[in-house]
């Protein structure tokens, strides 16, 4: 990580899988600096069947993960293709998009 500010905390984590919580349930306890525990839990996390998420969420998300990786106009151009994947026979391009093996983006 560049930013040290952000990266100085890692040392002080600790996490812990519990096996008695669904795989969609995540539950996250802070201890600050004077010994108060602040906790919050989530039953259903965004993306699980109580919690779906909307199309917009998903290119959102698709755009913040794989915009530092393939670049924002490649992002843009993979998910454009995804919306038309109904209408091909298969999902050869849009996947080989968004894993860099073809070069250039080819026009919409």
């Amino acid at each position: 990580m560049a930013r040290p500010d952000v990266a100085a905390p890692r040392d002080r984590v600790v996490a812990a899988a519990d096996e008695s919580f669904r795989e969609e349930t995540a539950n996250v306890t802070v201890v600050c600096r004077d010994g108060r525990p602040l906790q919050r839990r989530v039953e259903h996390a965004i993306g699980s069947l109580e919690r779906s998420i909307t199309d917009d969420g998903l290119e959102e998300k698709f755009r913040s993960l794989a915009g530092g990786v393939v670049g924002i106009e490649r992002s843009a151009v993979v998910i454009e293709r995804c919306r038309r994947l109904a209408a091909h026979a298969d999902c050869r391009e849009p996947v080989a998009l968004a894993q860099g093996q073809i070069g250039e983006s080819p026009p919409l």
